[in-house]
Order: structure tokens, then C-alpha cells, then sequence
């Protein structure tokens, strides 16, 4: 594990050399006053007589499982109903949007990102679908990859265990550009917990193919106690290369990002 100092330290020189690509999970859009991803189809659960915290089902299944049943535009409606709403900010998300990068990627089908962004006079390209990565520009926008889609086109958003299992068929090119970065830049997670099959895979294959000159990578997770949480860690370091900042609380990340713009600027400025 990472001490914060030395933490905030190597991510504001990232910065400062545009070098860094953010990539945000489930946990920064909770934090903007959204339902979590367990939040948001336990209602679907209930109506499938499915106890949410029971089940030895994913949240992809039980989605898959309300689409068989009822339908994918009944599906639809009931998520982008919970999404689509008046978001709110915080400190984290308006650090988040001052950091020095250009390029940012999530797996969030929201517009909490670009809300955010714009509130600060960034000029976004949003990229949702394979079509859009021929109007990415690295240095002319903030680019806003989104890996599983957007709230605004929920057809083409991959949301049940369907949609999952032909990702890698259907997102190819996707994909390749995602690795692409993860070769270029250093990326720092935040809000994402590498439990669904799509960064982990990835970053494996790039150390299969690098040895041991793969990039490294940082994000920052909550502290737990368990001996199933250290060994996760462990593997994040040892396997992925990730180097993990542990937290007591979520409240620290926009601290944390608030140190890591004042060093990226003061640097700047001199």
C-alpha cells in the first residue's frame, strides 16, 4: 500500500506532464446523490421475487432475468427513470473535474461526469458508442469515454448478462482504444471496485504481453478488515499493478484530489 503523501505527490507529477486518465466507477455517481448499482435493481429484484441480499445472482443476471420477464423497454424505463434525474455535486466531484487530464473513463451510464465538467467551462466529447471514437480529439477536448454506454441511448447501453456476455464482440474497437491508454497513461481509479469483467482482463493481457514492464496504475479503496479484503489488495498490487491508497472514509477522496490540484498548480505556476 501507498502512503497518501507519496500518493498525491505521484499523481499531481501525472498531472502536471498529461500524463493521467481517470476512470470512475459506480461509487463517484453515489456520492452525486445517485442509487448504487444494488440500490437500483433491488426494487426490480422485489417485483422478480428475488431477495437482492440473499441471491447468489449478479446484478447483471437479476437485470437479464426483469428483461426475459418483462420486457427490455420496461427494463429501460425503470432505470432511466432512477438515473435520469437532477444530480447533485460535492467537493470530490468538483476536484475531479479541475484535475489536469483530458481524458476520463467510466463505466457509469450517467451524466454526473459532464455535469461536472461543464460546471467548470470544460469543452466534453462524450464517446458512448463505437462510432464516436473517429470524433476523439486527445488535445483538443476533455474526453469522456463511456464503456457501458449512456443514459441517453440506454438501448445500446450494456445492461443485462446479454449485453455483457457480447462485449468484447460488440466493443471491440472500444476495447483496443481502452488498451490502448492503459499502455500510454497512468490511470487513477476512483468509486470502482474491479468486480465486473472488464479492467481486470484487460490490464491482465497487457502484462502478459509487457512482462514486467507493464504501466503502473493507482487507485484509492475504503479500508476493511477482513482477511479476503487484504488478499484482494494484495492481488491489485501484485497480479494488476495497481498501487492502492487505503481511506477510512469516501469523504477523504475530494482532500485527496483537492492536494493533488494544489500540487499540480503550484508546479504549474512556477
Amino acid at each position: 500500500m501507498i502512503e497518501k503523501h507519496v500518493f498525491i505527490k505521484k499523481i499531481a507529477e501525472k498531472c502536471r506532464n498529461d500524463d493521467l486518465a481517470v476512470f470512475l466507477g459506480a461509487g463517484m455517481s453515489v456520492d452525486a446523490g445517485l442509487p448504487s448499482w444494488k440500490a437500483l435493481f433491488s426494487p426490480l429484484a422485489d417485483e422478480l421475487g428475488i431477495d437482492i441480499d440473499k441471491t447468489s445472482y449478479q446484478i447483471y443476471d437479476i437485470s437479464q432475468f426483469y428483461a426475459n420477464t418483462f420486457g427490455k423497454k420496461e427494463l429501460y424505463i425503470k432505470v432511466g427513470k432512477e438515473i435520469n434525474r437532477i444530480l447533485e455535486s460535492s467537493n470530490a466531484l468538483e476536484q475531479l473535474a479541475l484535475l489536469q487530464s483530458n481524458s476520463f473513463w467510466t463505466s457509469n451510464f450517467d451524466q454526473v461526469l459532464e455535469n461536472n465538467l461543464s460546471k467548470f467551462g470544460k469543452i466534453i466529447n462524450v464517446i458512448s458508442r463505437e462510432s464516436d471514437l473517429t470524433s476523439c480529439d486527445l488535445n483538443k477536448y476533455v474526453n469522456i469515454f463511456k464503456l457501458n454506454g449512456d443514459i441517453r441511448d440506454l438501448q445500446n447501453a450494456v445492461i443485462t448478462k446479454n449485453d455483457l456476455e457480447k462485449y468484447n464482440d460488440d466493443h471491440s474497437y472500444f476495447l483496443t482504444f481502452f488498451k490502448r491508454e492503459l499502455i500510454t497513461k497512468t490511470f487513477l481509479f476512483l468509486g470502482y471496485s474491479f468486480t465486473d469483467s472488464l479492467v481486470l482482463p484487460c490490464i491482465s493481457e497487457l502484462g502478459r504481453a509487457f512482462k514486467n514492464n507493464q504501466p503502473q496504475h493507482y487507485t484509492i479503496i475504503k479500508k476493511s478488515n477482513s482477511k479476503e479484503f487484504e488478499k484482494f489488495i494484495q492481488d491489485l498490487e501484485n497480479r494488476y499493478q495497481i498501487e492502492v491508497l487505503l481511506i477510512d472514509n469516501y469523504n477523504e477522496i475530494g482532500e485527496i484530489l483537492e492536494h493533488i490540484n494544489y500540487y499540480t498548480n503550484q508546479r504549474n505556476i512556477f
